[in-house]
């Protein structure tokens, strides 16, 4: 379940199952911005995470390039 966190990020509880790359599809609908998920939260790969932990999914633009924002995935 997504919820938003004060920042107006979204949060989610990982299942037994998912993955950087399964959260990445159900928050921005592309598995490859699994990156984006793992920077924000100090992980480095799908090993940093298991069932129960709580990571933001950020929700605003993260650098200054002018072309690349993230969807709002609530």
């Amino acid at each position: 379940m997504l919820v938003r966190d004060s920042k107006d990020n979204a949060v989610i509880t990982v299942r037994a199952g998912d993955s950087l790359q399964s959260l990445a599809e159900l928050a921005y609908g592309n598995r490859d911005l699994w990156y984006v998920i793992a920077e924000a939260n100090g992980r480095a790969n799908n090993s940093d995470i298991q069932a129960g932990d709580v990571l933001i999914l950020p929700t605003r633009k993260l650098d200054d390039t002018p072309s690349f924002w993230l969807c709002d995935p609530l």
